[in-house]
């Protein structure tokens, strides 16, 4: 939370999710205001698929296209993002920031 950075507590629910993240990444985000980009979202927990940058128009061209025609909205939506879900097998989060 971009707010830890300043000096205030990360108070926008954050608390909540943050304090339940494995390896203790949530603690040390919030006391610290490091933020998280691309891929480390992905490995700390924070979502369920990580598209690369090349692939993020493509995904979503898909969608839009598909989803007028789907028969179940979520599952096609599931489907497309599994398919252009390409993790580099990292581990442990950058810090870089």
């Amino acid at each position: 939370m971009p707010e830890g950075k300043i000096g205030f507590f990360t108070d926008v629910g954050a608390g909540y999710f943050l304090s339940r993240l494995r390896n203790n990444i949530g603690h040390y985000l919030g006391l610290t205001g490091a933020r998280l980009k691309g891929e480390d979202v992905y490995i700390a927990g924070l979502a369920n698929f990580y598209i690369p940058r090349e692939n993020v128009q493509k995904a979503y061209d898909e969608i839009n296209q598909g989803l007028a025609n789907a028969q179940n909205a979520k599952e096609f939506i599931q489907q497309t993002l599994t398919k252009y879900h390409k993790p580099s097998g990292r581990t442990s989060i950058d810090n870089e920031n």
